[in-house]
């Protein structure tokens, strides 16, 4: 399996792997971005969302964070995208 990437291909973290999910091997759809749909928002700021998305393709669930860290200073932003999935489908 292939080092985790986030969108701008830095390094991720890798959780374990739910079965028969696409985009565990397709993750380039999630840059396509017409790969999950939104279950609940549960923070939406400007700096910091998280929210249940899930796969439109087999329905698998994923706790989703996006964090940015500002720099006021130098406007050299980083921005993490973090999709943990969930073992319960309910």
């Amino acid at each position: 399996m292939a080092e985790p990437l986030t969108p701008d291909g830095e390094p991720g973290i890798l959780s374990r792997q739910p079965a028969q999910c696409v985009l565990w091997e397709k993750p380039e759809l999630l840059i396509e971005g017409n790969c999950l749909d939104s279950v609940e928002a549960l923070i939406d700021q400007s700096h910091l969302g998280r929210s249940i998305l899930k796969c439109r393709e087999c329905g698998q669930p994923y706790f989703f964070e996006f964090h940015e860290t500002v720099d006021w200073a130098k406007g050299d932003d980083h921005i993490y995208w973090t999709f943990i999935p969930n073992a319960s489908r309910s």
